[in-house]
Parts: structure tokens; sequence; C-alpha cells
């Protein structure tokens, strides 16, 4: 929680309040703990910390579902059939993965051995520690 109103406290509120819901693609889905994940705002960072955010087709939350990312993750891993387990998945994976990659868009690729499964949960965080996506994936 103390992470949490750090952001929130570091964040330009007169641009927009990131738990609002006007602020579209800027509004926080999910705050998660994240090992060795710094999150910039500003001028300001947050270490072990990162953040889902609604996003759009591109990134975020929105672009989870819409590459139907979610389902693969469902199917891959044996997860319930909602969205609560994804993002507790993204969560342990945050935390406990076990390959950490520079993404060369900048920011990093986590990938978590899920137990008994052919695949890793990939989870890409970019440098200011919002979370890209997340999908099952080969380690490269």
């Amino acid at each position: 929680m103390k992470k949490l109103s750090k952001y929130i406290n570091n964040w330009d509120i007169k641009r927009s309040n990131p738990l609002d819901d006007s602020t579209g693609v800027h509004k926080l889905v999910v705050v998660y703990n994240a090992k060795g994940v710094k999150t910039k705002i500003g001028s300001k960072e947050i270490s072990n910390f990162a953040i889902l955010k609604e996003g759009n087709n591109a990134w975020g939350w929105k672009h989870i579902v819409s590459r139907s990312h979610d389902k693969q993750i469902m199917e891959e891993f044996g997860l319930s059939d909602n969205d609560e387990a994804v993002k507790n998945l993204i969560q342990k994976a945050l935390i406990n993965y076990d390959i950490k990659k520079q993404d060369p868009k900048g920011g990093w690729q986590l990938y978590y051995r899920f137990p008994n499964a052919e695949k890793s949960l990939k989870v890409v965080v970019n440098g200011y520690g919002s979370i890209i996506t997340a999908y099952p994936d080969k380690v490269k």
C-alpha cells in the first residue's frame, strides 16, 4: 500500500487520476509487487513495483485480452476461466520469475517457468514499470 500511495502522490493528478474511470488507457487495473522492476513517475522511481494499466490494443490489459493472451494463459497453465486467475499468475511471475532479459524496446522480459508446462509465462514490462503484455512463450 505504501508503494501505491507513493505512486499516486508522484502522479500528475492535473493530467489524470490513475484511479479514475475517465483516465482511459492510463487507468490502473492492478498494482503489483515486482522483484527487480522500477516504476518511473516523472523524475521519481519506485523499486520492486509494476503496474498493469487499461491500455489499448498495443499494450496493457486491453492488449492482453484483444490478442487472446488471457485465454492462451488460461489454457497453457490450466487456470480457471476468469481474469482474476490470469492477473494472479502475472503477479506470481513478477515475483518468482526464473529469467530476466533486457527487452529490445527498453524494459524487461521476465520468464516464469510454470511447473509441468511446456512454456513459460512471459511478462514484458517497459522502462516505466508498466506491463506491456503477458503470454505463454518458450524462453529464447
